[in-house]
Parts: structure tokens; sequence; C-alpha cells
């Protein structure tokens, strides 16, 4: 019987390492501004890729400027892209350090989270 439940509990283990590629998190791929960048003309807008369809209405981004002031204005679906693609549109940015926190909900609901920064130099 010890055999046995071995033989079984490697064959759970074995199972949940082949599904964990199904039971993946969200991912942010890309992003513009790019994480770590230096831009020198003020972006309009924030946009962000993940590695899966999301679902935009549980989508929250926050972008903060150095004091801790919200610099966007709101999340909305880009035209015609991919349903992995979410823009905040920003209010017109001052020259200075910004930070981006993300959270975002997989069509599956499966979710993530994370942050970047990038500055602003004209």
């Amino acid at each position: 019987m010890p055999k046995f439940r071995f033989a079984a509990a490697l064959l759970g283990v074995l199972c949940a390492a082949a599904a964990s590629p199904a039971l993946a998190h969200v991912l942010l791929v890309q992003a513009d501004p790019p994480p770590n960048a230096t831009v020198h003309a003020a972006p309009a807008a924030l946009t962000l890729r993940f590695s899966e369809p999301i679902a935009l209405a549980l989508c929250q981004v926050l972008v903060r400027d150095a004091t801790g002031r919200e610099a966007q204005i709101t999340a909305i679906p880009v035209p015609g892209a991919t349903p992995s693609d979410v823009v905040v549109k920003l209010f017109p940015l001052t020259p200075g350090a910004y930070r981006v926190e993300w959270r975002a909900v997989a069509r599956d609901s499966h979710n993530s989270n994370g942050s970047y920064s990038f500055t602003f130099t004209p």
C-alpha cells in the first residue's frame, strides 16, 4: 500500500506541473511608454498589452507622479486593437518620474498586478 500512495502522490505532482501553463496569470508583455524609459515628449496616453485577453471592466490602472497625484483620466479599450490592450488617457504631464500600477483580470478570471516607472524629461 505505501508504494501505491507514493505513486499516486507522484502522479498528482506530475499532473499539476503539466497543467501549470494553463493556470498562468495574465502578464504585462508590452507597454508604451516602456518600463524604466525616459521619454522626451509627453505621452497623451499609456498603452498596456497583456499576455491574454482581459476583462476591461475589471482592469485597474493608476498612473501617479512623484508626489502621488494621479495623472490618468480613464482606462479605455484601444479601437481596432486586440482584446489584450488597454489604453489609459493621461492628463498633460509635467516633467518628472511617473509610476504605473496595474491590475489585470483575464477573461478566464486569473489576475495579476504589477508596477513600473518611466520618466518624462523634455
